[in-house]
């Protein structure tokens, strides 16, 4: 996972497990959908704006594969929302805290103190997984 699409999601998914996690540890429920809390005005910022850089190279070409090709076409980034970055990337502990500062369905204060979970003994002890060994793959000649 290098950019694009490929990096930004599967780390978008762990920053909202990580809210979700905060907020159970809070008793609050799950952050559900997202967009009215992303997309709102509030402060502090929950993103980090990138105001510089452009995506006009990055085609390879057939010629040249390894090589990055450029071209007039593309977007340019600028202050606040653009078609390269969006708002930007995210700034986490600021993301944390608009998940618990105010609840997405209803935009008030909802912060409570911190608590620990409370880990409940249980009366059959935890397996350890048993791993097998992969074997290895056949290659049949053609």
């Amino acid at each position: 996972l290098l950019f694009g699409t490929s990096a930004s999601c599967p780390l978008l998914a762990a920053f909202v497990s990580l809210a979700n996690a905060a907020r159970s540890l809070q008793g609050l429920p799950p952050i559900g959908f997202l967009n009215p809390t992303l997309y709102s005005n509030s402060k502090p910022p929950k993103y980090n704006d990138v105001t510089s850089g452009n995506n006009k190279c990055c085609v390879y070409g057939a010629t040249y594969p390894n090589i990055a090709q450029c071209c007039n076409a593309g977007f340019t980034a600028q202050a606040k929302w653009d078609p390269v970055t969006g708002f930007g990337s995210i700034n986490f502990p600021a993301f944390l805290d608009a998940f618990l500062v105010a609840s997405p369905t209803t935009n008030s204060p909802t912060r409570r103190p911190s608590a620990k979970p409370v880990r409940k003994p249980t009366s059959k002890p935890i397996a350890s997984p048993t791993l097998e060994p992969i074997p290895e793959p056949t290659v049949e000649p053609p």
